[in-house]
């Protein structure tokens, strides 16, 4: 019906205007014939002459009309309505009659509304302009017709199209709405802050913007915490002062401040956090205990005497007095008792202070014999290598003079490198003085390293001097490229001249990191798997039978022999060499790391297995891997805040406090009673390891009790209510709040299977 409608109308205007442009046409006979064909419906035919008779004409009236006429027919298979009145248009603007297109526009939209062609509408809407009613209807279907496709394709793309193109569309504020909810969604499923930052700054939605600035927050904070640096909370901080995250942010600089504190035992920093913080810090006895450990270690009279103004400890500053006096270096004698005045009558300190100035007389004598060297033997064996080295190179020179002369086995040269390694401890070594072999072992023939500093290594800066360990493989005769050895045994510290053992699981490498004797010492890691280069125990610092004040590096090495030297230029005349046991015996194993991320800020203590006494704090690899050099047996257990360990001697075993509550886990532990039901030693540590993971926690401890003797012919349940009291006294002593303990005495009964006829605790958790 539409289309008759259109024919009809269009007909009518088809008679008048060939009337009037008759004449105008008699003058183009070649025009005249092809409205002929046009009216006759010869279509084809028609269409063929288009190119011939307005070949150089497509501007004039004539060309408009023809063209108008043959799109304009309804059984016209090319017919098109819209370009026809395209055509009727620039028709009228050269002709000077015009044709009434009024009518003739509105049947038009009719039949562009029938083809649902946005782009007809559009173009329809384009050439309507001066028709404000007709104009205005079109864009309305428009408008409709756009906002229906987009909802289907559900493109942002599509969206952003139609509200750049449809900027009056009533449409346009709910395809806003989709278009910032699906932008948000997208731009936080692929975390890009970036994104979500421009999104922000350019939507109008106050809603909108709001919610991704909560998630900038969100993820910003996300990626502080992957860092796990004070810098990268410090930045989240600065960046969001008003952030949901501002207390957690400020609570992890506390943490990662305390881990690094504990990890990197720099002097400086613990002196400055002892003496800021009050006593009552849970940390404040750890990083008293490191700081006295670092004074003896590395003999820092600044760190002993914070450490006495603190808590003043007679016997202890007596043992760093010997040790420090060792030297009998006058000048560092003397400000020993400038820092401890009350040291003024201690023996070991005055008789320091004796052979320091008979040695420093020996020095500024001219004419030093080897009778001098005879006379103060015993005084020698007293001193360092630093001390005794400008004396030594006189009696050298002396001694070589007089070849027939021994004063010792080993001649001049070999006293020197007695006194080096005279303070040795390890009894486990057990190492001694013997002649340099004539050629050299071999350590591994099929592996090489190589220390340089590097843009691909560790931690490097450009200026940066310090060097990392590269490591090549020979395989069929061929010695791979270097690799870069892994975090720790590289670090931001100078780490060099690494030699393996025999075994290929022992690493010595030396380095000039944590609590060095002297500059460069010897360092050991361990690995388990040879064939493994990356999963290396956190390095172990070897003592003062092997690292000196000065530079130390490890030669080679077999199962039997260590040779060692100070001289960095690796001449052989200075090589030392030690006879002993070094196949070193290692206690190692990985932690479950199910629940864990970054396993290397998990504390492992050492503890003597005969009188857990705290012997070493170690920190398992990235992978969760530890290894510790083992002189005596051994007990470990973890420290991790929401988990707990109890002890162990074998892999410690960490449960996830939260899985415990949430899974409604057990953690069976054997009971802290002996026998006699006397508390053991052991229990009682393993008691004060569950309170301390518990202590501050948002979370009851229950503990079932099952306590029995096998003598006895009853079912325990009274012995088991006694030691539930026990435990619970214990337990509120080291410091846990009563409320949030719930023990319970079950005698032989509801035993976990496996533990029949055997006292146990069965140790849970719930929220409070």
């Amino acid at each position: 019906m539409v289309c008759k409608s259109i024919r009809v109308k269009m007909k009518r205007n088809f008679v008048s205007i060939i009337i009037t442009l008759f004449l105008v046409l008699c003058a183009n006979a070649q025009s005249a014939d092809l409205l002929k064909l046009i009216d006759k419906g010869e279509y084809v035919k028609a269409k063929t002459l288009f190119g011939q008779v307005f070949s150089e004409d497509t501007t004039s009236a004539e060309y408009f009309f023809t063209m108008y006429s043959y799109y304009i027919k309804s059984d016209n298979e090319d017919k098109d309505y819209l370009l026809a009145y395209e055509y009727l248009i620039k028709y009228n603007q050269v002709s000077k009659t015009k044709i009434d297109k009024s009518s003739i526009a509105r049947e038009v939209l009719t039949d562009v509304y029938q083809s649902k062609d946005i782009d007809r509408f559009n173009k329809y809407i384009a050439l309507t302009e001066d028709m404000p009613e007709l104009n205005k209807e079109a864009k309305r279907i428009c408008y409709q017709l756009a906002y229906d496709h987009i909802q289907q394709t559900q493109s942002i793309e599509d969206y952003k199209h139609f509200i750049q193109a449809y900027p009056d569309a009533p449409q346009r504020e709910d395809a806003m709405m989709w278009l910032n909810e699906n932008l948000l969604q997208e731009y936080v499923q692929s975390n890009n802050i970036d994104s979500l930052k421009s999104f922000a700054q350019t939507t109008s939605s106050d809603i909108y913007r709001s919610k991704a600035l909560s998630e900038i927050d969100r993820l910003s904070f996300s990626k502080a915490l992957k860092e796990n640096t004070v810098d990268s909370y410090m930045t989240y901080i600065k960046e969001f002062p008003q952030g949901d995250y501002i207390r957690v942010a400020k609570t992890n600089i506390e943490r990662v401040q305390y881990e690094i504190l504990r990890t990197q035992n720099n002097i400086t920093d613990m002196i400055a956090y002892l003496t800021t913080t009050p006593k009552t810090d849970k940390n404040y006895k750890e990083f008293f205990d490191k700081l006295s450990y670092c004074a003896m270690e590395r003999y820092s009279l600044l760190a002993m005497k914070t450490v006495q103004d603190i808590e003043p400890n007679e016997s202890l500053l007596n043992v760093f007095a010997r040790r420090y006096a060792y030297g009998l270096d006058l000048h560092r004698i003397n400000m020993l008792l400038e820092t401890f005045p009350k040291l003024k009558d201690n023996a070991d300190v005055i008789q320091a202070k004796k052979d320091a100035q008979t040695l420093e007389t020996l020095k500024n004598k001219k004419d030093l014999t080897l009778e001098d060297y005879k006379a103060n033997k015993s005084l020698f064996k007293k001193l360092d290598a630093q001390t005794a080295g400008k004396i030594f190179e006189t009696f050298e020179e002396l001694n070589s003079k007089q070849p027939k002369s021994k004063i010792l086995n080993f001649g001049l040269q070999k006293d020197y490198i007695y006194l080096q390694f005279k303070n040795a401890q390890s009894m486990e070594m057990n190492m001694f003085l013997t002649e340099t072999p004539t050629q050299l072992p071999q350590s591994c023939n099929d592996v090489r390293f190589v220390s340089k500093v590097d843009s691909n290594g560790y931690d490097y800066y450009d200026g940066s001097t310090n060097r990392d360990i590269f490591y090549s493989v020979l395989e069929n005769g061929t010695w791979s490229n270097p690799t870069l050895l892994p975090s720790p045994i590289n670090s931001r510290y100078d780490d060099c001249n690494a030699v393996l053992s025999k075994d290929k699981k022992t690493l010595y490498f030396s380095s000039d990191r944590g609590m060095n004797f002297g500059k460069k010492d010897i360092y050991v890691s361990y690995r388990e798997d040879i064939n493994d280069w990356s999963n290396w125990s956190e390095p172990v610092l070897l003592g003062e039978e092997f690292n000196t004040k000065d530079d130390d590096y490890v030669v080679a090495l077999t199962d039997s022999l260590i040779v060692l030297t100070q001289d960095d230029t690796f001449n052989p005349q200075n090589y030392i060499c030690l006879e002993g046991k070094t196949n070193f015996s290692w206690l190692s194993g990985k932690i479950n790391t199910k629940n864990l991320t970054s396993p290397q800020l998990t504390k492992i203590n050492i503890y003597d297995k005969q009188t857990l006494e705290l012997k070493n704090i170690i920190h398992p690899n990235e992978n969760g891997f530890y290894a510790v050099l083992k002189t005596k047996d051994y007990v470990l257990a973890c420290q991790r805040r929401n988990f707990y360990c109890p002890l162990s001697e074998t892999v410690p075993e960490l449960h996830y406090i939260e899985q415990m509550v949430s899974k409604h886990e057990l953690v069976t532990i054997k009971s802290p009673f002996d026998e006699s039901g006397s508390l053991t030693k052991t229990g009682r540590k393993d008691l004060e390891i569950l309170a301390e993971s518990f202590v501050n926690t948002p979370y009851i401890l229950t503990i079932g009790v099952h306590s029995f003797k096998l003598s006895q012919k009853t079912d325990g349940k009274d012995l088991s209510d006694k030691h539930a009291k026990q435990i619970y006294d214990i337990l509120v002593k080291q410091g846990m709040d009563k409320d949030n303990i719930v023990i319970t005495g079950y005698g032989k009964e509801g035993i976990v299977q496996g533990w029949e006829e055997t006292s146990s605790l069965d140790i849970g958790a719930m929220m409070k």
